[in-house]
């Protein structure tokens, strides 16, 4: 949420790219930039093309002489979910399985939690009062996208 993408790497060769030209995948409602240094740089085969990709690692690795970081704290996604009392919920069978609508053609609702959802910082784990953790459509017991995060009762 809230990444702007200014430009976009394709590294790949010319089999690879032709087919994906033909179908116009990289001009159908881009707006970043989107390169092919492979070819731009008019490399032949996949031998050429990994030294010259092995060139560029090298360069950028003699480069960065110091670690820098940025001093802030790993915030954990679920986080985000603390507190609320509403939650999206999408059966991740759905997700995993996009090719057999029939077994569950994605399932998804607006749910309202018991009480508060609580995240445990020490365990990771996140508790949902009042959520059945069953798909009411196909019946898988533990995997579900909640605010778009991957959630299992698994422990």
């Amino acid at each position: 949420k809230g990444v702007e993408i200014e430009e976009i790497i394709v590294l790949a060769g010319r089999s690879y790219l032709d087919p994906l030209r033909e179908r116009e995948a990289f001009s159908a409602g881009i707006d970043p930039t989107v390169t092919f240094p492979l070819q731009t740089n008019d490399l032949g085969g996949i031998g050429e093309q990994m030294g010259w990709l092995s060139e560029r690692i090298a360069a950028e690795s003699a480069e960065q002489t110091r670690l820098v970081a940025d001093g802030g704290e790993y915030r954990h996604p679920l986080e985000d979910i603390d507190g609320l009392e509403e939650i999206e919920v999408e059966c991740a069978v759905a997700i995993e399985t996009p090719d057999e609508p029939g077994y569950c053609d994605g399932w998804s609702a607006t749910i309202e939690l018991d009480e508060p959802a609580e995240f445990d910082p020490d365990t990771a784990r996140i508790t949902l009062p009042g959520f059945n953790w069953e798909c009411p459509e196909c019946g898988q017991p533990h995997e579900f996208n909640v605010e778009g995060i991957r959630v299992s009762n698994l422990v």
